[in-house]
């Protein structure tokens, strides 16, 4: 599978075109869609139910260390909840294994 990074231009526009045929709908998406969630709610009024989103690391270290541009780790639950006050559905992947895991991760 090929993955690209969309616009948030390009998403609230697609949003926008999808709103009128009320399909229900889901996505993988980056974390960082949080960042403005008034683009969550445009997903969700354009019958976005569920997003697939990829979680790097349990641990800040980990990110850095990847060169990974993610938000840190203390902010996944607050961004999840944004999600979730929109009646949109997150099911999660945690990659493991990094060097600075520990047997808690």
């Amino acid at each position: 599978m090929i993955t690209t990074r969309v616009s948030p231009e390009y998403l609230r526009r697609l949003c926008h075109a999808l709103r009128p045929v009320q399909k229900i709908w889901s996505a993988a998406v980056s974390i960082d869609v949080t960042d403005d969630p008034d683009l969550v709610r445009e997903m969700a009024l354009a019958g976005c139910t569920g997003v697939f989103v990829g979680f790097e690391s349990l641990q800040n270290e980990n990110i850095v260390a990847a060169n990974k541009k993610s938000p840190r780790t203390d902010e996944y639950a607050q961004r999840v909840e944004i999600f979730h006050r929109n009646g949109v559905q997150v099911k999660r992947q945690l990659c493991a294994s990094f060097d600075n895991d520990r047997p808690r991760v």
